[in-house]
Parts: C-alpha cells; structure tokens; sequence
C-alpha cells in the first residue's frame, strides 16, 4: 500500500494545470484591513509560487519550470477525507487512471519523488521482530542504505 508520495509532473503545461484548479500565491492578510499582501519570497529559498489543493493533494508551482503532487493518494481515492480503510491494487490503479483523465497526469512520464509505502499483515509465519530486524532505509542523500536499529524501550 502507499500513501505519501510526491510526484514530479514538471512535464505537463503550467497554463494548462492553472486553469484546472484555484491556485493561489502565498500571501497574508491584515486582520484590521482586510490588506491582502502576497509574500514574495526570500533570496535563496525554493518554495512554490503557487498551490492548489484537491481532495487532499496538494499540486505546487516553482518558478524554474517544476510541479510537483504531494499527498495521499489512499486519502485521494477516499475524496480526500481519510486512509483508514483498505487500499487496494486496483484501487491505485482507480487513481492513476483518475488523475489522468482529471489533470493529463502520465504515470509512465511522472517521476517518483517520494513514496511512503505500508504493509499490513496478517497471520505471518514469523515474529513481527523478524521483520524490523531486516529493515533498511534510505537516507535519500544518495548513500547506502542503513540497517534499521530498532531499540526496545522498557516502560518505567
């Protein structure tokens, strides 16, 4: 199962995703005044120009060209109200073939950015501590992956 993910969608029109959704620029607004000021940003930091968010994914413009998804797709595909039933196969393949009649999304051009992915098991042949003990992770730094050390804690 997965859940979190980001996906690079750089490839698709920025009109063409603009007119699809309500984006908006980061701004703030004067609680007196009713002022509504867009936040320019800082030199030397990367945040979006514009976001848009839909059924709980949030759709990001950069300056440079990149557009980025994030979010839950299980949430997605529950209207963007939860994750907390069962996600299916076909339930994920529901939303790519959703997302790509709804924004022109390609999953074959789409870059994985990110993905968060779950298990959930039942009845397994084995301890649970089998498992985390096997577990590696990537640090996304571009290093080797690391053994998981995972260090009971005793309750006081």
């Amino acid at each position: 199962m997965t859940d979190y993910s980001t996906l690079d969608i750089s490839y698709l029109d920025r009109d063409h995703i603009i007119k699809l959704l309500p984006f908006s620029a980061p701004a703030k607004v004067d609680a007196e005044t009713g002022n509504v000021e867009i936040i320019k940003q800082k030199e030397g930091t990367v945040k979006p120009e514009l976001t848009a968010k839909y059924k709980n994914l949030l759709f990001e413009i950069y300056k440079y060209r990149y557009i980025f998804v994030k979010g839950s797709l299980h949430v997605y595909f529950n209207e963007g109200k939860h994750n907390h039933n069962d996600f299916t196969i076909d339930n994920f393949i529901w939303v790519l073939n959703d997302l790509q009649q709804s924004f022109g999304i390609i999953p074959e051009k789409t870059a994985i950015r990110h993905l968060e992915s779950g298990l959930n098991e039942e009845k397994l042949p084995f301890l649970v501590s089998t498992i985390i003990q096997n577990l590696m992770f990537q640090s996304g730094r571009g290093k080797e992956p690391l053994i998981f050390k995972y260090e009971k804690k005793n309750k006081k």
